[in-house]
């Protein structure tokens, strides 16, 4: 009989202004989710201007809803599972940011 293996999900480092974040999840439409509630996203950016960094490129932008983002733009956006994603209107947000499970990114406050 096989055992299970206990699933280690990845912590979030934190640090005064900033965030490192994991991705744990790359849907089929390229959308990446990271390892940050929605709910804790807002109480980290308490609507103040932010960057997040992942792969060398920079996203300063978050938006309710898709239909909020101009057509090939990167964008954080709150998923329907309450984790935030990183995607891009229109198109592949992990095969434009080469992005893989287990990668890092960094969710950092520009206004402290």
């Amino acid at each position: 009989m096989k055992k299970c293996v206990e699933y280690q999900f990845p912590k979030i480092e934190r640090k005064a202004f900033s965030l490192e974040l994991t991705v744990i999840h790359i849907d089929r439409f390229g959308n990446i989710t990271l390892n940050l509630e929605e709910k804790g996203y807002r109480q980290f950016i308490k609507n103040r201007w932010f960057v997040l960094t992942i792969n060398d490129v920079q996203i300063k932008k978050a938006f309710s809803s898709y239909s909020q983002a101009r057509e090939g733009e990167l964008f954080l956006i709150g998923s329907s599972s309450s984790y935030m994603e990183i995607s891009l209107k229109n198109s592949n947000a992990a095969k434009m940011l080469d992005a893989k499970c287990m990668d890092k990114a960094v969710l950092k406050i520009l206004d402290q």
